[in-house]
């Protein structure tokens, strides 16, 4: 009764918050039973209760943990998706870009039309047309990936010799031809330094274009 007492005077001058609940008469009566059961029980209670608490407060950082890592997970699976959905876009762009680009080769398919359009690549890169010469071939069937010949797409190549041109002048044709309004490839190159003016060269190249036939109406 005495350390009761002595804790009471405590809690009234340190705590006088505490106090109020330390006197409200259900937290008494519940001490009054707490002091009235034998030491061994009151352990067994404290312990209970110590477990009690401690649980609670496992399973509300578990839940904590749990909600978090959901809302991560949730995050880092929208940045994902946003990732893709963007790259799925571009890719879709790109795609866009080429069949437009393969579409426009149509413009090719009359007789001299590849022929002519080399020959201004030419022009546009500065070269002159007495130092440049252009073969068109005709129309091939592309092959598809089991080796049969495609009845969709046509293949048109060209043979091109560029004669005492310099090394920019080569690079500017390449690029004018790959990288143009038209979708062109050069799918083989030879060089040969020119015997009589030094750091000139002759050139021969074999340009192909991919032809889709036209939609009937």
């Amino acid at each position: 009764m005495e350390q009761t007492g002595k804790l009471k005077s405590w809690i009234k001058e340190q705590a006088p918050m505490l106090a109020v609940l330390y006197e409200n008469k259900y937290v008494g009566m519940a001490y009054d039973r707490f002091a009235s059961l034998p030491p061994t029980q009151q352990r067994r209670l404290i312990f209970t209760v110590i477990g009690g608490v401690f649980g609670a407060i496992s399973l509300y950082l578990l839940i904590a943990y749990y909600t978090l890592w959901s809302v991560s997970s949730q995050n880092k699976n929208a940045v994902a998706m946003g990732a893709l959905l963007q790259q799925y876009q571009k890719i879709k762009r790109d795609k866009s870009q080429d069949i437009g680009r393969l579409e426009g080769n149509a413009i090719l398919a009359g007789p001299g039309q590849f022929k002519q359009r080399l020959m201004d690549i030419g022009r546009q890169t500065g070269i002159s047309p007495r130092m440049m010469e252009a073969t068109e071939k005709g129309e091939a069937s592309a092959r598809s990936d089991e080796g049969k010949a495609s009845t969709e797409v046509k293949i048109k190549q060209a043979t091109v010799t560029l004669q005492k041109v310099t090394l920019p002048q080569i690079v500017n044709f390449l690029r004018n031809t790959e990288s143009g309004q038209l979708n062109l490839n050069v799918s083989s190159m030879k060089i040969k330094a020119d015997e009589q003016m030094r750091g000139y060269m002759n050139v021969e190249f074999q340009v192909m274009a991919y032809l889709f036939p036209p939609e009937e109406p």
